[in-house]
């Protein structure tokens, strides 16, 4: 594998050095991968805890030049990974294949036409793992809908919402699959949807929270 502080993306401006954004295990805890939006790779490396140095083996996957990778997340039957792109705003379907993803299907967040700024921030499968949610910055402040299909783990559009905000930097599903919540950085809120758990659509209820710069939304369980 390369050096990621010498091979970088075409962006000049925004891939002038190394960006990581993320890191998380895989469902199976086998391996580790980050996202490094200045190379436009999402890194693997093997985790065993029980080593003295549990990293090892690093490879990569590359995504679209100038795209940048920023979140990760997997299929509820953990055979897909979806990685969403901050530059891009597109949504990149792979075939997870044992820590060496294949991938099936890139999709743009932008609806066709728009003039729009793309800033693609977070994503998120629902619980039951019917549906993909990514939310799109910029200028654009939506959370965009996807049908996962559960035969190959390709997606389809459902529809692109609001985020009754702005610059919505993170959100999160609630454990029951019910609620989306999403937090408006710029405009200081977080916001509360309720979702159809038949169609995956998005409506905006009258529950709002007025906090200051919210950038990160977790549940966390009650004893």
């Amino acid at each position: 594998m390369q050096d990621p502080a010498t091979d970088l993306g075409p962006n000049k401006q925004r891939q002038e050095k190394p960006h990581v954004h993320t890191a998380v295990l895989s469902p199976d805890e086998k391996h580790l991968l980050y996202t490094n939006l200045g190379s436009d790779k999402i890194h693997i490396y093997k985790y065993k805890a029980s080593q003295p140095q549990p990293l090892s083996e690093p490879t990569s996957v590359s995504v679209t030049g100038g795209d940048g990778p920023r979140h990760i997340d997997f299929s509820a039957n953990r055979k897909y990974m979806y990685v969403i792109t901050e530059m891009g705003a597109h949504v990149f379907t792979y075939e997870y294949n044992g820590g060496k993803p294949k991938m099936l299907q890139k999709v743009s967040m932008m609806e066709d036409g728009s003039t729009k700024e793309p800033g693609g921030a977070d994503i998120h499968v629902s619980p039951d793992g019917l549906f993909l949610y990514a939310s799109n910055r910029g200028t654009a402040n939506e959370i965009v809908v996807y049908r996962i299909n559960q035969e190959n783990g390709m997606l389809s559009f459902v529809e692109r919402h609001n985020t009754g905000g702005n610059h919505p930097r993170n959100f999160v599903i609630d454990p029951t699959g019910n609620f989306l919540l999403v937090a408006n950085k710029n405009s200081n809120n977080v916001v509360v949807f309720k979702i159809n758990r038949t169609t995956g659509q998005l409506t905006q209820t009258a529950n709002k929270i007025e906090v200051d710069s919210p950038s990160c939304l977790k549940f966390a369980s009650v004893e």
